[in-house]
This record gives C-alpha cells, structure tokens and sequence, in this order.
C-alpha cells in the first residue's frame, strides 16, 4: 500500500534533512568559535529574510496603531521565544557540541525536544498527546538511547556535561515552539512569528557580545574567543584552549 504524503509531512522530511546539514555545520564550527557570537551569526539569515518578508507589508503585526497589530500580549510571547530559543537554547547547543560531540548532543537535543514539547504541549497548551504520539515518542527516545549508546566508543571526556547542555537546549526549544504554537493559534502568520522572535534573541546576544567586548577587547571578535575549543574533535588531539574570560 503506497504510503501518501502530505504537504505538512513533506515540510517536515525536508526540516530534518536541513537541520541534518545545520547540525554538521554547527559541529564544524563549534570549537572554533566563542559559542555566543554562533548563536548570534546563525540566527542572522533568518532574522534578514523574515524581516524583508515582514516590511514588504509595511510591518503592519507590529505597530500599535494598525488594526492588524499583533497585540503587546503576543509581542512579549514572541520576545521571551526568541530569548529561550535563540539565546540560552543555541549557546547551550553549541557548548554541547563542543564537550560531547554531534552524536550525543544530537540524541540529547531530540530527546529534550521531545519530552519537553509533550510536557508543554500537555500542560500550557492543553494539547495532550494521542496514544499514537505518546508510542511514537517512546520510539524515538528509544532509538535516540540506541544512537548515544553507539557513540560511547569515542566519548570525550565531558561528554555527560555535552549531554545536561543538549537536554537543556532541547527543552528550550521545546518551550519556545510552545510558546510560538500560543501566537500561532490566534494569528497563524509564519514570518512574522519568526521575525519577532528573531529580535527576543539578537537584542539580547548582541548586548552579550557588545559588553564582552567592551570589558575585554578581542575576546568574542578578535579570533581567539573561541568557546570551550579544548574538547576538540572525536579521536583528535585537543587544541590549547584560550582565556575568554
């Protein structure tokens, strides 16, 4: 029996294989570079294209005056997603990354997104899963265990902390999909949702790099602000690691 895909499936295969390539990427470029200026250059493009979107249509959701303006109540939902998101899910993840390598952190981010969203969705949402959702949570954690477990053969040293940080970013993510879902049931407008909580996220990472900066020139643009680059690589010899303060 042929199995029939819809457009929100397809959406999804082609999410995962993105976020496939995100995350090799991310792994890539990790150690080499101070995790809060990641967050920040990653969440760029996306903050550009959602806000070409937006002013096109004269940004109409976020002035007060308009009759299509969002509302304060959304604004701020949109704000706090973008700062649990973009800022301490992103810097966690790229930590994570770092300490225990694209394996575990990718186990650890799936199961945080998975448990996390079923809590969140079930308790704030109040969209309890179906008993199909709840199996099919159960298998994936399963073989997310499974691929973690495959992965103890190379594990660095930090690994277990790797793991805490991938679960932090996970259930981040997960609070922040959940919060995004609230504006999205009362105004399904997709860049607008993510050009408001690009700005929750960039504001407050530029504020970061900007007072690192200031207290300690050089130590987030100056090349050497790398984050946490003492891990290294699976199987690599670790790189010195630099002072950032």
């Amino acid at each position: 029996m042929p199995i029939a895909l819809g457009r929100g499936e397809r959406w999804a295969l082609l999410a995962a294989a993105s976020y496939t390539v995100v995350n090799i990427t991310l792994r890539a470029a990790a150690p080499e570079i101070d995790p809060v200026l990641g967050a920040f250059l990653r969440q760029v493009p996306v903050a550009v294209i959602a806000w070409l979107v937006v002013l096109r249509s004269g940004a109409v959701e976020f002035r007060p005056g308009h009759p299509a303006f969002l509302g304060r109540d959304l604004v701020w939902v949109l704000l706090a997603s973008g700062a649990v998101s973009l800022v301490v899910g992103n810097i966690a993840y790229q930590l994570a990354l770092v300490t225990a390598g694209l394996g575990v952190s990718v186990s650890g981010i799936q199961a945080g997104s998975v448990l996390g969203g079923l809590v969140l969705s079930t308790i704030s949402l109040r969209e309890p899963p179906t008993r199909a959702q709840g199996l099919g949570a159960v298998v994936v954690l399963a073989g997310l265990a499974a691929i973690g477990a495959a992965q103890t053969s190379g594990l660095l040293p930090l690994w277990y902390v790797g793991l805490l940080l991938a679960i932090t970013a996970g259930s981040c993510y997960a609070a922040a999909n959940a919060l995004t879902r609230v504006v999205q049931k009362r105004r399904p407008l997709l860049f607008v949702t993510l050009a408001g909580a690009s700005v929750g996220g960039l504001v407050p990472l530029g504020l970061l790099i900007g007072g690192r900066e200031l207290l300690e020139p050089g130590s987030v643009l100056g090349g050497d602000g790398r984050g946490d680059g003492h891990a290294g690589g699976q199987g690599g010899s670790p790189p010195p690691r630099p002072d950032t303060g």
